[in-house]
């Protein structure tokens, strides 16, 4: 990874594609998100088991100076959710359709096989980790923010140890940044959902 002339850290084995129309980036999409590894836990038959970030980057000429272009880019993250990785086990579904032709999965056990629980434990701990130093990096930047310490440039120490915040924590920095978490609604949840807030940073919510 390095920084750009902007300041924006790149990937140099990342692959870029130039995208003319809306639907040359769906369809490019749909090629992208096909590629994630997903796995069936007891919380969720289609898990997620890594984190996907795609980056938008746009051109347009600029509106008043002939010759110039102006340049954003939009990060959009679909981070693998926090979990109780002790207690992930790889899960078999029954997939129940209804007469109105909808259809749900349905929690049928784990899987004989400890090996395939094994593996997504270990992935589970790793998903942790990643996120919990993300949760350092909002709570140290909002603490120099609130001490007045937070100028433009400036940088936060530490969260390099995993890829997601050592790739974006200087972009978010100097960006917009809007958060939308998922939990699961069901009352049996409720463990490890309070569980999550409590390892997040306890006062946040």
């Amino acid at each position: 990874m390095r920084k750009d002339p902007d300041g924006f850290m790149d990937i140099e084995w990342c692959g870029t594609k130039v995208l003319h129309s809306w639907n040359e980036l769906r369809e490019t999409f749909q090629v992208c998100n096909g590629r994630k590894a997903i796995a069936p836990t007891q919380f969720n038959p289609m898990s997620t088991r890594g984190h996907c970030i795609m980056v938008l980057e746009v051109e347009m000429p600029h509106p008043e100076t002939e010759g110039m272009k102006q340049r954003g880019r939009v990060y959009v993250c679909d981070l693998a959710g926090t979990e109780p990785a002790g207690d992930i086990v790889y899960a078999l579904y029954n997939k129940v359709t209804f007469d109105d032709g909808s259809f749900e999965y349905k929690f049928a056990g784990a899987h004989q096989d400890p090996k395939k629980t094994k593996e997504l434990q270990e992935q589970g701990k790793k998903i942790n980790l990643s996120l919990s130093e993300m949760a350092q990096f909002f709570m140290k930047m909002a603490e120099a923010f609130l001490k007045k310490q937070l100028k433009p440039g400036a940088s936060i120490p530490g969260c390099n140890s995993f890829f997601l915040c050592k790739y974006l924590k200087d972009t978010m920095l100097q960006a917009r940044t809007y958060l939308f978490c998922a939990i699961r609604p069901e009352v049996r949840r409720f463990y490890y959902n309070l569980q999550w807030i409590i390892t997040s940073g306890g006062k946040h919510r």
